[in-house]
């Protein structure tokens, strides 16, 4: 899922983070990513950096972001989905979690690939 600020994939940021930074990006490095990439697309779509007017399309978008798709409920919590993906020996990508979208005959893996081999898709 490309950004929908920057357009990069999450291969992308990690390249990218691991140029400036010269460390492996961590989940939470993701989310705070998403977080500034979020608020840069509803000043967009508000055309404006007037506050109510970027609340009210924080309400009622879905934003696309290297740490996945985003939305917020009618309390502004965050409603996006746990799901975890994992690659299996043959490239292939699974969901292993939630069960009610778990990919068949898969297991988790562990240790987490890095972020440089985890990018979504559909």
């Amino acid at each position: 899922i490309p950004d929908g600020a920057t357009g990069w994939t999450p291969r992308e940021f990690g390249t990218k983070f691991q140029e400036y930074s010269f460390s492996t990006p961590t989940y939470q490095a993701a989310s705070a990513s998403a977080s500034v990439s979020i608020l840069a697309q509803a000043i967009q779509q508000a055309n404006s950096l007037d506050n109510d007017l970027v609340k009210e399309q924080l309400k009622t978008q879905v934003y696309d972001t290297v740490f996945g798709e985003s939305s917020f409920d009618t309390n502004g919590q965050n409603e996006a989905l746990s799901l975890l993906q994992q690659y299996d020996a043959l490239g292939e990508l699974h969901v292993v979690y939630p069960d009610s979208k778990k990919s068949t005959n898969v297991s988790m893996i562990y240790p987490m690939p890095s972020w440089g081999n985890r990018d979504c898709s559909d």
